[in-house]
């Protein structure tokens, strides 16, 4: 018998229904409205019988790009893998395992509230969950500039003087081991122009926060649900490299993903 092939839309209503969070956006993404940057996931129907999923953040404390101006961006993948393929029909055993990576990988950022001291351990977090060789404080600007440009907004959305402060010399100290002709060959700017740019969120929060509330006015943005970014009284002290219960309930679904799917165990 010939199995039903899901068009698009329908393979990206079955995961909106896994992530009630998530709504359509567009024809390749389903998203939801944070406090400060839409979270979501986006699609690649680049092959016939299988598409690819990557967890996306977008910012929307900047002049708004459209949605292709993210500032994160992390494909599905098993850890020591290739990028999951999922499958189109239905019920299919790709399916079911990208479906259930996501939930390790993903899921602490695809419901209704988000601590904000999961987003500030992303990091660590992502190292666990199979981006080791790609998420590294050692690593060029055009992997860690991200989350620190991410963790910058996080710090300035909290207002928590200690944190913002702690994040401003991580920066600093990072950014001493970057050559200011490759920064300059990624992004078009200089080394300390990049480093004003990410300052100014905490420097001129007012604005920051300014450019929040425009974004969110659009039609497209407003229609989206809201997840809520919790725990912003935490003080900087209290956040680990990464805590250690959320450290051994990751590599403990990580390796039993591991084990079931990749192993045949």
């Amino acid at each position: 018998m010939k199995l039903y092939v899901m068009t698009n839309d329908e393979a990206m209503d079955i995961w909106t229904k896994e992530f009630p969070i998530l709504s359509k956006y567009n024809s390749s993404t389903v998203f939801a409205k944070s406090d400060i940057m839409l979270i979501g996931l986006r699609f690649y129907w680049s092959r016939p019988s299988f598409y690819e999923v990557a967890l996306e953040f977008v910012p929307l404390w900047t002049d708004w790009q459209g949605v292709d101006h993210r500032v994160l961006h992390l494909y599905l993948r098993p850890p020591r893998q290739y990028n999951v393929l999922v499958g189109y029909t239905e019920n299919n055993r790709a399916l079911i395992q990208g479906l259930e990576l996501a939930h390790n990988q993903f899921g602490l950022f695809l419901k209704k509230e988000v601590s904000l001291k999961d987003l500030l351990q992303l990091n660590e977090e992502m190292k666990i969950l199979g981006y080791k060789e790609h998420w590294s404080l050692k690593n060029d600007p055009l992997i860690i500039s991200s989350y620190l440009r991410l963790k910058m907004a996080l710090a300035s959305f909290s207002g928590n003087t200690i944190l913002i402060n702690r994040t401003i010399q991580q920066i600093l100290d990072v950014t001493k081991k970057w050559y200011d002709e490759r920064l300059e060959f990624l992004y078009g700017i200089t080394l300390e122009e990049w480093k004003r740019k990410v300052f100014s969120m905490s420097e001129d929060r007012e604005s920051f926060m300014q450019q929040i509330e425009i974004n969110k006015t659009r039609p497209s943005i407003a229609k989206l649900k809201s997840i809520q970014i919790t725990g912003l009284d935490i003080l900087a002290e209290d956040i680990p490299e990464l805590n250690e219960t959320i450290r051994m309930k990751l590599s403990n679904a990580m390796d039993r993903f591991y084990r079931r799917h990749i192993l045949g165990h």
